[in-house]
C-alpha cells in the first residue's frame, strides 16, 4: 500500500468514525440543549430527531451524493467508477424529488440537526480531499468514500431514522430509501473491489 493510500484509509476511517459516533452517541456540550427531556430534565441519550430533522438528514445525504457524484463523473478515469458516479447523481436527484413530493403536502419541511450538519460537513471534506487527487488514487478514494458513506447512512436508517420517524408516510419513504441505500452499498463494494488495490 502506498503512502497516499494509507493516508486515505486513515482519513476515511477517522472521519467516518467521528460521524457515526456523533450521530449515534451522546451529544457533546455544544448540544446540551438537545439533551433536555420534556420537563427540562437532563437526558443522557441522544435526543430523538423530529420528522423535520429526519427529512433534513435525507436531504443532506442526497445533496452530498449529488455533489460528489458530479465531481466523480467528471474526474474518474475508470469507466465503472464514472458510471457509478452518474448513477449516484441520477438516483439521489430523484430521491430528493421524491422526498419533496411525499413530504411537502404533509407540511414536513427539513430542519437541520447535528446529524444533518455532520453529513454536510463530511461531504464537503470528502469533496475537498478528492479534488486533490487524480487517476487511480481519485477512483479508489471516491469508491472508498461511497462504501463508507452508504454504510453510515444505512446504519443511521436502521438505528435512528426509521425507528424515530413518527409520520407513516415518512416511515414508508425511509423504508424505500433503505432498500436503495443497501443496493448502492452493494454496488459500491463491487466497483471498489474491481479497482486495482
Amino acid at each position: 500500500m502506498s503512502f497516499l493510500n494509507l493516508r486515505q484509509l486513515v482519513w476515511i476511517t477517522a472521519t467516518a468514525v467521528a460521524l457515526e459516533s456523533a450521530c449515534t452517541g451522546p451529544l457533546d456540550d455544544l448540544n446540551a440543549e438537545n439533551r433536555e427531556g420534556p420537563n427540562g430534565s437532563a437526558n443522557s441519550a441522544l435526543a430523538a430527531l423530529s420528522d423535520a430533522q429526519i427529512a433534513a438528514v435525507l436531504k443532506a445525504a442526497n445533496t452530498g451524493e449529488i455533489t460528489l457524484g458530479q465531481l466523480a463523473a467528471a474526474s474518474a478515469t475508470d469507466p465503472a467508477v464514472a458510471d457509478f458516479a452518474r448513477k449516484m447523481v441520477l438516483d439521489h436527484t430523484q430521491a430528493n424529488q421524491a422526498q419533496s413530493t411525499a413530504l411537502t403536502p404533509l407540511g414536513i419541511v427539513p430542519v437541520n440537526s447535528k446529524v444533518s450538519e455532520l453529513l454536510t460537513s463530511f461531504s464537503a471534506s470528502q469533496s475537498s480531499f478528492l479534488e486533490s487527487l487524480s487517476g487511480l488514487d481519485f477512483d479508489q478514494a471516491y469508491m472508498d468514500f461511497q462504501v463508507q458513506t452508504h454504510g453510515t447512512v444505512l446504519n443511521l436508517l436502521d438505528t435512528q431514522l426509521i425507528p424515530e420517524a413518527r409520520n407513516p408516510s415518512l416511515q414508508t419513504l425511509l423504508t424505500d430509501v433503505r432498500s436503495t441505500v443497501a443496493a448502492h452499498l452493494a454496488l459500491a463494494v463491487s466497483v471498489r473491489q474491481a479497482l486495482t488495490p
